[in-house]
């Protein structure tokens, strides 16, 4: 087990995005999705983090299928990786699978050693 003392150095572990989609006929949607199931883990004590995790965008040709995402989001239960990175990669993904005209992830974690963390990130055309 690393410490914190050696964060800096501590490469996360990546999720390979395998998601589906199909044609978007239905015009100018926005898409809301909630997983309350989120979990990683600390990639420094590899103990669990569990949060909230919500995603919203607006489609443009293609939308997500939502078994192949729930699929995905499961595959990082046993990963050691950032709060920060797993919402950034889990924007980027989205935006490369489907090409939405905007994308925003938020991941509200769970208390650990007394601090809540909420984490962002957003990507629009």
């Amino acid at each position: 087990m690393s410490t914190y003392a050696d964060a800096e150095d501590i490469e996360c572990e990546r999720v390979e995005p395998d998601l589906q989609s199909f044609s978007n006929e239905f015009g100018d949607v926005k898409v809301n999705l909630e997983f309350p199931e989120f979990t990683h883990v600390c990639p420094v004590t590899g103990r669990p983090d569990h949060g909230v995790l919500n995603i919203t965008y607006e489609p443009d040709q293609r939308i997500i299928e939502e078994k192949s995402l729930r699929d995905y989001l499961f595959e990082y239960r046993d990963k050691g990786i950032w709060h920060e990175a797993a919402a950034s990669d889990i924007c980027n993904h989205i935006a490369e699978a489907v090409a939405p005209h905007s994308v925003h992830v938020e991941i509200e974690f769970k208390a650990r050693g007394g601090i809540y963390t909420t984490v962002e990130s957003s990507e629009e055309k």
